[in-house]
């Protein structure tokens, strides 16, 4: 399964943030640095491992 993800408010996040990820049968994770989309955030407001997206085969 492919999966997409877009930041839709870009103008909001600091420069340098990446805005958007994919990945292809495989779990991932989003937040601050260690993660596989690292969202830039000076002021800590997205926790450092704010979201993961599972991927289950079958």
């Amino acid at each position: 399964m492919f999966i997409s993800l877009q930041i839709s408010n870009l103008d909001k996040m600091p420069a340098g943030t990446a805005a958007s990820y994919a990945a292809r049968d495989r779990s991932f994770e989003i937040g601050r640095e260690n993660c596989d989309w690292t969202l830039s955030d000076p002021d800590k407001f997205i926790s450092g491992r704010h979201c993961e997206v599972r991927y289950q085969a079958g």
